[in-house]
C-alpha cells in the first residue's frame, strides 16, 4: 500500500479547512519517511491555536496554513492534511500508521470524523502524584540514593552512561519530593 489515502486532496482544500480550523479541531500531520519506508504515517491532533495564517500543535509544532508545510522545517518530511475517514480506514488495525497524540482517544477522532462531536476534547489532566507515608517515603528516598550511587559505575558507552546517571538523578529528585511532601501532611496532621 504505497499510495496516501490523502492523494485526491488539493491546496485549496487544505487552505480553506486549515484557515477556518479553531482551537479544539481536528488536525493530521502526514509523516513521510523520504522514500525509506513504502509508506508514511499519519497523526491525528487537536489544535491549540492558530494565528497569521499559522496552526499551532502541541505535539507535532507549528504549520502553514496555507500549505500545510512545517514552519521551521519547510523541506521536511511533515506535513498537514485534512483529516478525513478514508486516512483512519487506511491504517485500520495498525497502530503504526495512524496514531493519535497527547493522550487523544482514537474514538474520539472517529466521532469528530463522523459529526457526532464538532470538537476534540482536551487530554485528560495527569494523574495526582502518590500520596505515600513518611516511612514508606524514606524508604523510596533511601533506594532512590543507592540507585542513584549504583549508577556511578562506568561504562563502555559514554551516552549510557550518561542516560543512567540522569535518570537516577531524576528517580532520587522525585523521591525526595515525596518524602518532603510526607512530611508535611504529617505536620499538618499533627
Amino acid at each position: 500500500m504505497t499510495d496516501k489515502p490523502c492523494a485526491d486532496q488539493t491546496p485549496e482544500q487544505l487552505e480553506a479547512y486549515y484557515r477556518a480550523a479553531t482551537e479544539g479541531d481536528l488536525a493530521c500531520v502526514r509523516i513521510d519517511h523520504g522514500g525509506h519506508l513504502p509508506s508514511s504515517e499519519y497523526t491525528f491532533e487537536r489544535i491549540m491555536g492558530g494565528r497569521r495564517g499559522r496552526v499551532y500543535l502541541a505535539a507535532s509544532g507549528s504549520f502553514y496554513a496555507g500549505s500545510g508545510k512545517n514552519c521551521f522545517h519547510p523541506k521536511g518530511q511533515r506535513r498537514l492534511v485534512v483529516p478525513t475517514l478514508a486516512i483512519l480506514a487506511w491504517g485500520e488495525g495498525d497502530r503504526h500508521r495512524v496514531r493519535t497524540t497527547q493522550g487523544q482517544e482514537m474514538d474520539d477522532v472517529r466521532a469528530v470524523l463522523e459529526g457526532r462531536l464538532a470538537k476534540l476534547p482536551p487530554p485528560a489532566a495527569p494523574p495526582p502524584p502518590p500520596v505515600y507515608s513518611v516511612e514508606e517515603a524514606e524508604a523510596r528516598y533511601a533506594a532512590a540514593c543507592v540507585a542513584y550511587e549504583n549508577a556511578d559505575i562506568r561504562a563502555n558507552n559514554p551516552r549510557a552512561y550518561q542516560r543512567r546517571v540522569s535518570q537516577a538523578r531524576e528517580y532520587m529528585l522525585a523521591a525526595r519530593a515525596d518524602l518532603e511532601r510526607a512530611r508535611e501532611r504529617a505536620k499538618i496532621q499533627d
